[in-house]
Order: C-alpha cells, then sequence, then structure tokens
C-alpha cells in the first residue's frame, strides 16, 4: 500500500481529466501532475484519494523524458496553479484535451470513440490571451496566483497567459475590454462595455466573461452554425449570462419569432436584461434554470445551453427534452460534465450530431466543447 511521503517509479498510461496523468502501481491508479503519456518519472505520492483507492503524487525526476517536452516559457510553471501544461507542446496539448473529450464521452454516454476520431481541438493563440485575471492580494500589497492544489499564494512578477495590459498584477482584478483596459479591486466593480462583432454588451469587472481574447466571436460562430436558427423561432438561451448568445439569437430569429434567456446571478441578470431591453421579442428571467423549466408551458424550437463547470444535470436535460426541441446546441466548459449530460440525452431518445472544440484555455486542461443534440426517438414513458 502507498502512502503519503513515499518515492516511487511510474511509468505514465494516459491523460486524466483535470490536468493529470494515470499511472499504475501494484494494482492502485496514482494520478501525476507535470508529465506526460509515455514518461517514466520519479514521483513522490502527496495525497491519498477517496476511500484509499487512489493516490497523488508529484515529480520529482523525469526518468523518461516524453518528445513532446519543451521548455517552459513562464518561471512559474508547475509551481503557479494556472497553466497544467506549459511543459508540453502546444499540438500536443491538444491532442490530450481531444483524448479527455473521447474518453469522457465513451466512459459517460457510451459512445465510440472511433464515430468522433475527425475531432479536432481548433487552435486559439496560446499565450497573452486572457482578458480577465482574478490576483490574490498579500497583506504587504504584492500579489499572486494560487499554487496548484493548495490555497497557498505563489507571488509573481508576470503572467504569461495575461494579455500584456494585466500581465503585471498591480491590483486584485485585471481587465482587458473594449471601454476600459486596468485594474480594480473586487470591492470596487467597473462598469464596461464589450463588443462582438456588431453586438454590444454592457457588464461590469466582476461579470463572467469568456477569458480567452478570440473566445467570443469563435463561440457565436460554431454556435449559430450548429443552432442553424430561423425567423419565426423560438429559442432558449439557458445559463445565459449577460446575453452573449441573446443577442444575435433575436438577430437571426427576427421580430416574428421569440427568444426566453434564463439566467440566475443576480448581477449578470441585470445585465441580461439591460442588453436586450430594445429588443421586443426577447424575454428575460432571472431564475435559477431548474425552477425556470418547471413552470414554462410553452414550446421551443433551439436551446441553447450553457451551464455552469458541473453540467446542466438530468433533471434540466430530462425537462428540456419534455418539449421536443428540434435542436440542444450544448456548450460545455467540462468534457465530463458534458459526457454526461449527452448520456442523459441519449436515453431520451437524442443523438449527438455534431461535436467540435475549441482550445480556448491554452497552456491548461481546460477545453470547450460543442455538441449538436437532436431528436432522434422519444420515450414518453421515460419522460413522464
Amino acid at each position: 500500500m502507498l502512502s503519503v511521503g513515499q518515492r516511487v517509479e511510474l511509468t505514465i498510461d494516459d491523460v486524466a481529466h483535470g490536468g493529470t496523468f494515470i499511472a499504475r502501481h501494484d494494482g492502485a491508479v496514482v494520478f501525476v501532475r507535470g508529465t506526460d503519456i509515455g514518461e517514466k518519472v520519479l514521483a513522490e505520492i502527496t495525497k491519498v484519494g477517496p476511500k484509499g483507492r487512489s493516490f497523488f503524487a508529484e515529480v520529482e525526476e523525469i526518468l523518461t523524458a516524453s518528445g513532446n517536452r519543451v521548455v517552459a516559457p513562464c518561471v512559474y510553471a508547475g509551481i503557479c496553479g494556472g497553466c497544467d501544461f506549459q511543459h508540453l507542446e502546444i499540438q500536443h496539448q491538444r491532442d490530450l484535451k481531444k483524448r479527455v473529450i473521447l474518453n469522457s464521452l465513451a466512459k459517460f454516454a457510451a459512445i465510440d470513440e472511433s464515430m468522433w476520431a475527425h475531432l479536432e481541438v481548433q487552435a486559439l493563440s496560446e499565450f497573452h490571451y486572457r482578458t480577465r485575471m482574478r490576483y490574490q492580494r498579500i497583506p504587504n500589497d504584492d500579489f499572486g496566483l494560487f499554487q496548484a492544489e493548495t490555497h497557498s499564494i505563489v507571488l509573481i512578477d508576470e503572467c504569461k497567459i495575461a494579455r500584456e495590459e494585466i500581465s503585471i498584477p498591480r491590483d486584485e482584478i485585471g481587465v482587458v475590454a473594449k471601454s476600459f483596459q486596468g485594474f480594480t479591486s473586487l470591492a470596487s466593480s467597473k462598469q464596461i462595455t464589450e463588443s462582438v462583432g456588431d453586438y454590444s454588451y454592457r457588464l461590469d469587472s466582476n461579470s463572467f466573461w469568456q477569458s480567452h481574447k478570440d473566445s467570443p466571436e469563435r463561440f457565436l460562430e460554431i454556435v449559430f452554425r450548429l443552432a442553424n436558427l430561423h425567423p419565426g423561432e423560438t429559442v432558449w438561451d439557458l445559463y445565459a449570462g449577460v446575453g452573449l448568445f441573446t443577442l444575435p439569437s433575436a438577430t437571426y430569429v427576427g421580430p416574428e419569432g421569440r427568444v426566453f434567456s434564463v439566467e440566475g446571478d443576480k448581477n449578470s441578470a441585470r445585465y441580461l436584461h439591460e442588453n436586450s431591453q430594445h429588443l421586443k421579442h426577447v424575454k428575460t428571467f432571472r431564475d435559477s434554470v431548474d425552477a425556470w423549466l418547471l413552470q414554462e408551458q410553452g414550446g421551443v424550437d433551439v436551446v441553447i445551453l450553457d451551464p455552469p463547470r458541473k453540467g446542466a444535470g438530468r433533471e434540466v436535460i430530462t425537462n428540456i427534452i419534455s418539449k421536443k426541441p428540434r435542436a440542444i446546441v450544448y456548450v460545455a466548459c467540462d468534457p465530463v460534465a458534458l459526457a454526461r449530460d449527452v448520456g442523459y440525452a441519449r436515453g431520451l431518445g437524442y443523438e449527438l450530431a455534431e461535436l467540435e472544440a475549441v482550445d480556448a484555455y491554452p497552456q491548461t486542461y481546460h477545453v470547450e466543447t460543442f455538441a449538436l443534440l437532436i431528436q432522434a426517438r422519444i420515450d414518453e414513458e421515460e419522460i413522464a
């Protein structure tokens, strides 16, 4: 039995969701950071997993290196918890993310990986891309970021993935937006404006917004290509945020269509209403998606579903499918949560028709995945 502090030689077999890699030692699964598939490493056990069935380890020495290794450009890589994959070549990072997506779909949605072997994780710029940074303040007014897997703070003098304007920390919140570039504190939010194509969004520095400078444009292109909206249709934009998908939806369905946008966060819901109040065929709701679905009696043609990291869940998926939309466009920041929800949808007669992915968080394990679910059959007894 492995124990904390023990040093062991490990051969890395696979990548896991969450930025770690998988090795096995005497039948036990060991999750290791900072390595790569095929490497042999000397690692120290740092933590025992739930019920003692798995372990976590940190690399002490690379015994046999992967050909995908590179010299990380950031001196804090491997110490700061912001970047998981800086030690790996960028295309290999994307290949690992694809592997996680397909492994998740196979495990949680019983989907044959070979069906989506053609999937490519689309590239976005890999450094100085983040338009939002939250730095951690320490008592002497220095700033840093959390160390990986801890609440300890690593003091930094520059972040290589932050936009240049906010890469050197000077306060808690760094923002690069159309109307503001700079820093503010958590206690004093700054009113800002973001533009995506022809659409303008008001929000503040504490509001959620996609962090990669190129994500909003790319996400709109993918979502509305998959949705293929028509004039006169009804759209539900669930977990709508400040309305990134709401405003274009209103354009596509036209004044003869309808858009219902639901957001539970008080701050985001306020801006969602402000951003869309000039559109008479858009109706916004400040409510949890779960509660709103239980009381909404109308029909829907297309659902745009962009849930938080934990996913939508069985109840939300079931209530959406009970309305028999012609399409569900699912935007996911977590491949495992997506796969679980796709599994629920498949059990209720919807199939995965399209799958795309974008490397919206280079140097980290995170990836944005887009799934189009369409009706195959409806099991009325399952939905009832």
